[in-house]
Formats: structure tokens, C-alpha cells, sequence
């Protein structure tokens, strides 16, 4: 018998008794999950960026990498349950290597209220979500992340403590207590889908007044079972230093889950305090070692939150960087 007869016989062994050869033993280990940790993430604390076209269009992206000499770790993204999704997009967000930030916004977007209350939408009421109404569309969404097998931070329908989104408990004909159902309804698509790469970033508006309790915040966390990460949307305003805009909110959470924090939305409008508030950002989270990282919105829009529009407002943020 020759050489490739011995060999023929020995695969056809092998595949008799239900044995895996080295290829397909290969095959079979990229067939499995990738599964996400908080560990995966950057070095801590991470800094993140959204800017004005990114990541499809990255010039923004090499700008900050340029002015601040610091590629961002993370580049978030806006996505609307609706809205087509594909591996593209994630590929965009990792540019230079950087973990994507996908905030899911279960409504209609800007413009899709009626009665000219942007937060009403009937159609995107957590009930209808709950229903499964768009498990269709979630499921497409789930299984892009799967199919992209590196970690991805998604942040589902934040700022759940305002009443300016429409999946908010109290708003556009939402129950109370129906905000956690919809979260861990969305949760369990995903989990179905076998999206264990995702680390799921729970993410309210920092409390101002009245809401510095814990109790509206208690009321519509999902519960550790279901989220890897806490956040806050805060940002300066008529503040002089970052403490003043996060700690009462940072305390607040500290009572409700033990979950490492991301400023998932954060910078500093235009006013006396704005060079201040920048360069002492980071020390406070040099301070702050819970706080794994934070995503700078650098944009202009009604207002000015970027760290480059003046001179001393760049030195102060490449300072910041260098201390955090």
C-alpha cells in the first residue's frame, strides 16, 4: 500500500470513529463564542471619542489623534433599532484598533415624536419592544456583533432618567417598572442570538435636584445580571471642576451597584470655567479608579464641547490626558 492509501485510510479512520482532524479542530475552535470581559477593555481609564462623521468618515478621528498625540481607545456610534447595521460599521469603529461604542436608541429618532413632543412616539413604547415588535431588528443587530468576534460596548437606550427619550418609565404611555422589562427583554434577544461579546452599558443623565436620591435610579436598574457597566451621560455646565459635575451622581450610584462606571458622555461648554474644568478632569479620574473610562463628545452643536476650541482649552486636555 502507498504512502497517500496509508493516509487515505487513516482519515477515513478517523472520521469513522467521529474523531476531528487538526483543520477541522481549527474550524471548530473559530466557531466559538467570543465572549467579552471588562479586562478586555483599554487601559483604564480609556479615553473615547464621538466626533462629527465618524468613524465612516475618520478625519475627525486622526485630528484628535494629531492635536492631543492620543489615538481614542473607543469610538462610539449611534444606532436606531430600525436603521440598517452591518459589519462595516463596526470595522469603521475599530479604527486604529479601538473598541466600539454602539448606543441603541429603541425610538424613532429626532423628528419621530408627534403632537410636537419629541418623546412621544406610541410606536417605540417599551411595551411595543416587549412584545417583540422589533426582535426582528434586534436580532440582526445581535448577530452583526457576533459575526465582528472582538468585544463591543453597547449602551441600550440611555439617559432612561430624563424625559426627553421615549423608552423613559412615565413617558409616551410607559409603565412604571417597564424600562427594566424592555432592558433584559433586549438582553435576552441577544443572549438567544449568542452575543456574548457585548458588554452592556447601562447609562442614565447625571441627577440634578430633586432626582439626587436613589430611589427614580434603584427603580429602573436591571439588576447585575444583566449589565457589565454603569455610565453617565454629564457634562461641565456652570461647573468648575468635574467633581462638582459627577460625584453626587457617582454616589447615588455607588448605593444602587458595584459595576465599574464609563463617563459614557461627557466635556465642557464655553464659559469661565471651561479650561479649569479640563484640566482638572484628569486628576479627578486619576482620583477615581472605579471609573474605567470616558467618551469626549467633541462636537459643536447648540453648544461648544470641544476640548480644541481655544489653545488653552488643547493644553489643557493633552494635560489631562497625560494625568488621568
Amino acid at each position: 500500500m502507498g504512502l497517500k492509501a496509508v493516509a487515505a485510510s487513516v482519515v477515513a479512520l478517523v472520521a469513522a470513529v467521529g474523531l476531528i482532524v487538526p483543520s477541522e479542530a481549527v474550524a471548530a475552535t473559530a466557531a466559538l463564542p467570543v465572549r467579552a470581559r471588562v479586562s478586555d477593555l483599554p487601559r483604564a481609564p480609556f479615553f473615547g471619542a464621538f466626533a462629527a462623521g465618524a468613524p465612516a468618515d475618520p478625519t475627525q478621528l486622526d485630528l484628535i489623534a494629531r492635536e492631543t498625540g492620543t489615538a481614542p481607545s473607543v469610538v462610539e456610534t449611534f444606532q436606531q433599532v430600525t436603521a440598517s447595521f452591518s459589519a462595516s460599521q463596526l470595522r469603521q469603529s475599530n479604527w486604529r484598533g479601538a473598541v466600539p461604542l454602539v448606543t441603541l436608541e429603541t425610538w424613532g429618532g429626532v423628528g419621530g415624536g408627534v403632537h410636537g413632543v419629541e418623546a412621544d412616539q406610541p410606536a417605540y413604547a417599551n411595551s411595543q419592544v416587549i412584545r417583540g415588535r422589533y426582535d426582528n431588528y434586534l436580532r440582526i443587530i445581535a448577530r452583526v456583533i457576533v459575526q465582528y468576534r472582538k468585544p463591543v460596548i453597547l449602551r441600550l437606550d440611555h439617559e432612561m432618567n430624563g424625559s426627553w427619550y421615549a423608552w423613559s418609565d412615565g413617558v409616551n404611555g410607559n409603565a412604571q417598572g417597564s424600562y427594566v422589562r424592555m432592558w433584559r427583554h433586549v438582553f435576552g434577544v441577544f443572549r438567544r442570538a449568542g452575543a456574548a461579546n457585548v458588554l452592556w452599558l447601562w447609562a442614565p443623565n447625571i441627577v440634578r435636584g430633586t432626582d439626587s436620591s436613589a430611589t427614580r435610579l434603584r427603580a429602573m436598574y436591571p439588576g447585575d445580571a444583566y449589565v457589565n457597566l454603569v455610565g453617565l451621560s454629564g457634562y461641565g455646565v456652570y461647573n468648575a471642576t468635574p467633581a462638582q459635575t459627577f460625584d453626587p451622581s457617582l454616589k447615588v450610584l455607588s448605593r444602587i451597584t458595584r459595576r465599574p462606571v464609563v463617563l459614557a458622555e461627557t466635556g465642557a461648554e464655553v464659559d469661565s470655567w471651561k479650561t479649569g474644568w479640563i484640566r482638572a478632569f484628569g486628576p479627578y479620574l486619576h482620583a477615581r479608579r472605579h471609573i474605567v473610562g470616558f467618551v469626549w463628545y467633541n462636537l459643536r452643536q447648540s453648544q461648544n464641547w470641544r476640548f480644541d476650541d481655544s489653545p488653552a482649552d488643547l493644553a489643557a486636555f493633552r494635560g489631562t490626558l497625560a494625568a488621568r
